[in-house]
């Protein structure tokens, strides 16, 4: 499932604004909004206080929405024809049981956590895969060496996070047990699979055996600070552009930028031969 980033949200926001309603709402089959399977949930929350929650108002504002009001995010992915996020789109009878409040603590809580962690994996990572993932990992060094590097510019004092942390060997364990089953090593998934996991799994993976894992949003960005050295394009602004613009983006670049990019590229090569090299 993919993930969202604040780059790729603005983007298909721009998207938005350039077509038409037909073009950045189509159905897969009819080329039309799936405007009845998202009527009811219009509805519902227009009599409890949402009045503004429409296709227009969705289009003009989702941006806003993914960050703090999951439905309307969700119900862009549907009315788009993602099929990765229909059952939130789609099987809204959830909604129809719950109070007013109820409605308006998914609407505004946690920057996208009710989009994603409502969804189902719809699969089980079985212990055996996630033991030869573990193996591949642990033979190649490879959490060993991201924690390294990164103790090289990890800063003194920080607040202490109140939810669970997850150790990087689970983190690279989950993506790699995600693709071994043939499934995308999202950032989405891994975090759904590291919610899954069983107490010892975590205990062995090296991090607390009880209490809730970090929500979605700020493990997404934990992570992304954890692999941001190992990135030689981390400077580049993260959206799709032409290729003359990507070159003067290159050509932009001073001489202390081009000297990190090419040491996360040494960096990032280095990450990869070490779980490849687990693998033998």
């Amino acid at each position: 499932m993919p993930v969202i980033s604040p780059a790729r949200s603005k983007r298909l926001l721009d998207h938005a604004k350039t077509v038409g309603r037909g073009h950045f709402f189509p159905s897969p089959s009819g080329g039309r909004p799936y405007n009845s399977s998202v009527a009811n949930v219009f509805r519902y929350l227009r009599e409890r206080g949402f009045p503004s929650t429409t296709v227009e108002a969705l289009r003009a504002r989702w941006l806003v929405d993914l960050a703090n009001s999951p439905l309307p995010a969700a119900m862009v992915f549907q009315l788009a024809g993602n099929s990765h996020y229909w059952s939130l789109a789609t099987h809204h009878d959830h909604l129809m049981s719950m109070e007013p409040k109820g409605v308006a603590e998914l609407m505004l809580r946690a920057k996208g956590v009710g989009m994603i962690s409502m969804l189902e994996h719809g699969f089980v990572i079985k212990a055996d895969v996630w033991s030869r993932a573990q193996e591949v990992i642990r033979r190649g060094y490879a959490a060993e060496y991201i924690e390294q590097i990164n103790a090289q510019y990890r800063g003194a004092g920080g607040r202490k996070a109140t939810a669970v942390v997850p150790s990087i060997e689970a983190v690279l364990t989950a993506g790699l047990a995600l693709i071994m089953i043939g499934k995308p090593a999202s950032i989405a998934g891994i975090h759904r699979l590291l919610c899954e996991l069983e107490p010892d799994q975590r205990l062995e993976c090296g991090f607390a055996k009880d209490g809730a894992l970090l929500a979605y949003p700020a493990f997404a960005n934990w992570l992304t600070r954890q692999l941001e050295v190992f990135d030689p394009g981390a400077d580049l602004v993260a959206r799709r552009v032409l290729n003359h613009v990507h070159r003067e983006q290159l050509a932009a670049r001073t001489a202390e930028q081009r000297e990190a990019s090419e040491l996360a590229r040494a960096r990032r090569d280095e990450l990869v031969n070490l779980i490849v090299a687990g693998s033998r």
